[in-house]
């Protein structure tokens, strides 16, 4: 195991409107390991994962990945990084008025490198690897839960 962590957090503070979430978080993450998030409903799992990935701000303290400050940088400093990451919303957080083959396109469009060819050979490639190439064409709302789970992991 590397001595250098790829991930950690130091004295993390989250709060929403004065409610403190998450108070001093601090922790290392090193490459090959596992690490786990545990506790009840609303103690800060999900809140730590978005602060990680930058979709909320923290508060103070700082968040490092492979060594370098990431709290705080910009959507476009953070876009690089977030490529480096994969996370399955609960929800799946499809969009409901896209097909299955559309949501999972959708981030591939948004990286502005590929044509559109490209982009629906690699959306299919992804759909064939959870074994959902039938349900290309249909909305989440024609599939089940755990196909819609499988919809996120392909995105």
């Amino acid at each position: 195991m590397s001595h250098s962590p790829i991930i950690e957090f130091r004295n993390v503070k989250k709060s929403f409107e004065g409610n403190v979430i998450i108070k001093n978080l601090s922790f290392k993450v090193f490459p090959g390991e596992t690490f786990s998030i545990i506790g009840g409903s609303g103690v800060g799992k999900s809140v730590s994962l978005k602060l990680l990935l930058g979709l909320i701000p923290i508060d103070s303290g700082e968040i490092l990945f492979n060594g370098k400050v990431i709290s705080g940088l910009s959507e476009r400093a953070l876009g690089p990084i977030r490529q480096q990451f994969g996370m399955v919303f609960q929800g799946s957080a499809l969009f409901d008025s896209l097909t299955v083959l559309e949501n999972v396109a959708y981030p591939i469009i948004e990286q502005g490198k590929y044509s559109d060819e490209e982009v629906e050979k690699r959306a299919r490639q992804k759909l064939s690897v959870v074994g959902l190439s039938q349900a290309a064409d249909l909305l989440p709302s024609g599939i089940s839960g755990g196909m819609r789970k499988r919809v996120g992991v392909a995105r």
